[in-house]
């Protein structure tokens, strides 16, 4: 994380860019990790009955 945001916090007009940056790029990570994960077990199930698959849904 930037050390630009913790400086501005306390001040009138505080600078959250920085902070935001850090927070929405951790999501975005987070997201392509919990993607790949999701493609990993689809292919793990791929070969169950459609009826398998209706229950682990």
């Amino acid at each position: 994380m930037s050390r630009k945001s913790p400086g501005t916090l306390r001040s009138e007009t505080p600078n959250w860019q920085p902070w935001l940056i850090y927070f929405l790029r951790a999501l975005q990570q987070q997201e392509r990790r919990l993607a790949a994960k999701v493609e990993r077990e689809r292919l793990v199930f791929a070969g169950l009955p459609e009826q398998a698959m209706q229950i682990l849904d």
